[in-house]
Order: structure tokens, then C-alpha cells, then sequence
């Protein structure tokens, strides 16, 4: 549902109410992953934005990576970079923005998994 507050002065969505979105999207699709992958953890280290069109309405957005955690081969003290690409989209299915997020995964480590159990 369309509010007020998330318009600019040019009668649309705010930008960074569509990054929001993105990032939150983004999120969601790593915390699925995460959760069936608990020795990994990740924090997001950069989120890029392309607006493609000004929007307003009701948005979807879908989020994608083909990152496979099982060909995640890294130590504790290393990390991985996996990008997840999330497309925001109007009520036409247009494309509006597109939001690439970049996220750092690394091992737990042993004794914090531990305390954790």
C-alpha cells in the first residue's frame, strides 16, 4: 500500500524506500539459506542500487542468487562474497530498480557454534 511518507517531490516511491526493499528482500533470501547452513554466518558489506524508472503503487520484489552453499569451501578465518540480485517491479511487472547486495560469509567459529547447542 502506497503512503505518503514514501514519496519524494516528484510524485513517486522514494529511492531509498526501494532500497530498503531490496536489501530487506536480499535478507530474507540469505537467512533461508543461513538457516539450513549454520556453521555460516553473513553480514551485508555493500548494496548498489540501478533506478531504472520512477514507480509508484504497489511494488514486488524478488530476489536471486546461484550461489550454492554446499560449494562453499572456505576456513575460519577466511570469507566469501556472494551478490544477490534482487529486481523490484511495478504493478505492470516492469522493472523499476534493480538492487545488487553483497554479502561477506564466513565460518563460525567452532566455540561459538558450541554455545549455541
Amino acid at each position: 500500500m502506497e503512503r505518503w511518507w514514501l514519496q519524494n517531490p516528484f510524485n513517486s516511491i522514494h529511492a531509498i524506500a526501494l532500497a530498503n526493499l531490496g536489501e530487506q528482500t536480499s535478507g530474507l533470501l540469505m537467512i533461508t539459506a543461513l538457516q539450513y547452513n549454520q556453521a555460516y554466518r553473513g553480514i551485508v558489506t555493500k548494496i548498489e542500487c540501478i533506478y531504472i524508472k520512477k514507480c509508484k503503487g504497489l511494488i514486488t520484489a524478488i530476489s536471486e542468487s546461484n550461489f550454492q552453499f554446499e560449494d562453499l569451501k572456505i576456513n575460519t578465518d577466511q570469507k566469501a562474497e556472494i551478490v544477490v540480485v534482487t529486481e523490484l517491479m511495478d504493478e505492470s511487472k516492469a522493472v523499476v530498480c534493480r538492487v545488487l547486495t553483497t554479502w561477506s560469509i564466513s565460518k563460525v567459529p567452532t566455540q561459538i557454534r558450541k554455545k549455541k547447542e
